[in-house]
């Protein structure tokens, strides 16, 4: 019988050429690290783009007026552009220096960003936050004062769905002087265990990364699924999350032996963000390769246990 293969999320071909490529508005607040609010660019395209005349606009998640931000400059194929917003009284590192400054209070959870041209026109939009009214294809998760909304495979990837295109993960912002990422061809995919991917420490050494794993479902949740191997490493987890953002496919089924490729994240609750971050492969792509397997026998953990 042929595996029956089941595709969750498919990336379209190029769209934008620059585009939103990470967004943080916890800038100063209780226990954050930078001092400012920032918005990131990443020309993922094969020419240089002049931002001359071209502007960054944000409003709160149910705000109709936007605040504008000048942009200027030419920007290289796979060169960041770091855009520095308001400070908060908090945090205790400056960002890298700034390509443009504007004084935008950003919502450390919700809000909305557009992309405009000298035309005026509409190059990109990013609604982080599940609260607010303007996104592509549907919202990224809520962020908060420590995580932000990183666009996967380093900026490159575009598939006009915000909530597909960002992880959330730690902010990291980059600037012109920053090495630059070439988008073609894409990153390699790497086949890993859960174990490989899941590492020894609190958290994976592959994150933002794209994996293929293997192992059996043991939990099904209303947005995803967990997924194990019996125990190969014991300084290692043997299982992890499948974020599927809403419901699980179908074959995703408790004794169900997966193959799953994805995106690693690490992804911290906003309502907890000095939890421990907990890995996760979102973004997935699922084979059914057997149904009505064991079950992985349990794994006992001590109470210090990073394990997952």
């Amino acid at each position: 019988m042929r595996p029956c293969i089941l595709v969750l999320l498919i990336a379209s071909a190029l769209r934008a050429q620059v585009v939103i490529s990470q967004v943080y508005g916890g800038g100063g607040n209780t226990g954050a690290t930078f001092r400012n609010d920032f918005i990131e660019l990443f020309n993922r395209g094969a020419e240089p783009q002049l931002l001359d005349g071209w502007t960054i606009q944000y409003a709160g998640s149910a705000a109709t007026a936007y605040q504008s931000t000048a942009l200027g400059g030419a920007l290289q194929p796979g060169q960041y552009y770091l855009i520095q917003q308001s400070a908060g009284a908090g945090g205790t590192m400056n960002l890298p220096v700034p390509d443009a400054t504007g004084t935008a209070a950003m919502s450390s959870s919700a809000g909305k960003l557009v992309l405009r041209n000298a035309a005026n026109d509409s190059v990109d939009r990013v609604g982080y936050g599940l609260a607010t009214n303007e996104f592509e294809g549907a919202p990224t998760r809520d962020l908060s004062n420590t995580t932000a909304a990183v666009r996967a495979r380093n900026g490159c990837q575009d598939t006009d769905d915000n909530s597909t295109d960002f992880m959330i993960a730690a902010p990291a912002p980059r600037n012109r002087s920053t090495v630059t990422v070439n988008c073609a061809p894409p990153q390699e995919t790497l086949r890993l265990t859960i174990s490989e991917i899941q590492g020894p420490g609190v958290e994976s050494p592959h994150i933002g990364r794209r994996v293929i794993t293997s192992g059996i479902v043991t939990y099904r949740r209303t947005n995803g699924f967990y997924l194990q191997m019996p125990q190969s490493d014991p300084n290692a987890s043997s299982g992890i999350l499948i974020f599927t953002q809403s419901l699980p496919p179908a074959v995703a089924q408790p004794g169900a032996a997966l193959e799953v490729e994805g995106d690693v994240v690490e992804f911290r609750p906003a309502a907890d963000p000095q939890s421990a971050p907990l890995t996760e492969i979102i973004n997935p792509t699922v084979t059914l390769r057997a149904q009505n397997q064991t079950l992985p026998v349990p794994v006992t953990l001590e109470a210090d246990s990073d394990f997952e």
